[in-house]
């Protein structure tokens, strides 16, 4: 973010402009406010531009594609003008630095905080692919890491999988390092080009170096089909699930969903579980594949240690909270019963002046004073014999 320049908008369309975000490609992207004062992230088509009637069609259907794509890991479309210059489109303005930001700024990602990022930029990706959409231009640039998980933006080169792309004249079709090679041999687009840009933008955040090192287009992609990518020094774990998103052949590379899986049971050099550092991400409930419960976790199948667990209890609810002063027969669940319930409380029956194991406030207090009332009722009986015994004595020497 950097304050405006001379000759920057104060204002497109509705929005207040009060800052840049980034430039590039075929246009700018501004911090806007609306009169309401909600946050919205702005891009503005170049002037340079609209006089093209391909970059036009092209910022259409970024609109066209932001606007279908409903995920957690994508900004939602807001607000957008296509009927007269300047084009624009305001989307929800994401707070965070990029990847690319991120690295420069602190250096290379740990193995488990890149298993953590990698995971989720994949379920992103899973996400837009089911919309039949691929991003096309993923990049360190294009990954905002924010406080609820990586986002992924800027959709101007996106578009649906098979579909024939154009390379507008002046403008890159994708950025040299992050680019599949079925891109440059042909155009032959697939969920799985997405997949290589993942694995390069990741050896990026591993490295803090680019994924095949700088140069000409030219000589990035020859290093690119003769070369293995840059991955000296990263665990050796990370480094092979960077290699397999890379291959070179798109039927050789993992799913968005296989990539998830693989980046759960990565170990990094320290023995720390990059599970455990996935707490934004949906965890897979036992015995559901595929199933996601966000913020959820699966609970051990060992019993917690001094709990009684019941015939047909369910593990899921292992050690939950139950209510305090219930009995053992209480918390056990009969053989048989629905598991959802298991732990609720119940009725107890126990023989006539049999006091609870844990005597509730009432039977506590009963227990306390039961004993003193038999004390005071025995003197207070001794005392009538006494007084009756002595007027009777009275009388006897009257």
């Amino acid at each position: 973010m950097r304050p405006l320049l001379p000759g920057e908008p104060l204002r497109v369309g509705r929005y207040e402009i009060e800052a840049t975000l980034g430039a590039g490609g075929m246009g700018t992207v501004y911090l806007g406010r609306s009169p309401g004062g909600r946050p919205a992230a702005v891009k503005v088509i170049s002037p340079d531009y609209l006089e093209h009637p391909e970059a036009v069609a092209r910022f259409r259907r970024e609109v066209a594609t932001v606007g279908t794509v409903r995920s957690a890991y994508t900004a939602a479309l807001i607000d957008y003008e296509l009927n007269a210059a300047p084009f624009w489109m305001a989307t929800e303005y994401i707070p965070g630095p990029t990847l690319s930001s991120a690295v420069k700024a602190d250096g290379p990602m740990l193995p488990s905080r890149c298993a953590e990022v990698m995971a989720a930029i994949a379920e992103g990706l899973a996400d837009i692919h089911r919309h039949g959409i691929c991003h096309r231009d993923l990049k360190p640039q294009n990954v905002i890491l924010s406080a609820t998980g990586p986002q992924l933006i800027d959709f101007g080169l996106a578009r649906s999988a098979g579909a024939s792309g154009f390379t507008l004249t002046g403008v890159s079709m994708g950025t040299p390092g992050y680019i599949a090679p079925e891109m440059v041999d042909g155009d032959d687009l697939t969920p799985a080009t997405d997949v290589f840009a993942l694995g390069a933008t990741m050896a990026y955040a591993a490295t803090g170096r680019r994924p095949y090192g700088h140069g000409s287009f030219q000589a990035i992609y020859l290093r690119l089909m003769r070369e293995q990518i840059d991955v000296d020094g990263v665990d050796p774990a990370l480094a092979a699930v960077i290699r397999a998103c890379v291959a070179n052949h798109p039927a050789d590379r993992p799913s968005p969903d296989d990539i998830i899986d693989m980046c759960r049971h990565l170990r990094s050099t320290d023995g720390t579980t990059p599970t455990r550092l996935l707490s934004h991400l949906p965890v897979r409930p036992a015995g559901l594949p595929g199933a996601h419960l966000p913020g959820a976790k699966v609970a051990s199948s060992r019993p917690a240690a001094g709990v009684a667990r019941a015939p047909g209890e369910s593990s899921r609810f292992a050690g939950a909270a139950r209510p305090s002063g219930l009995t053992g027969a209480a918390r056990a669940t009969t053989t048989g019963s629905d598991p959802r319930f298991a732990g609720a409380a119940r009725p107890v029956t126990r023989p006539p002046g049999q006091q609870p194991a844990h005597p509730g406030r009432l039977d506590a207090w009963r227990a306390r004073s039961g004993q003193p009332l038999i004390i005071l009722g025995l003197v207070a009986a001794g005392l009538l014999v006494l007084v009756c015994g002595g007027a009777s004595v009275l009388q006897l020497f009257s």
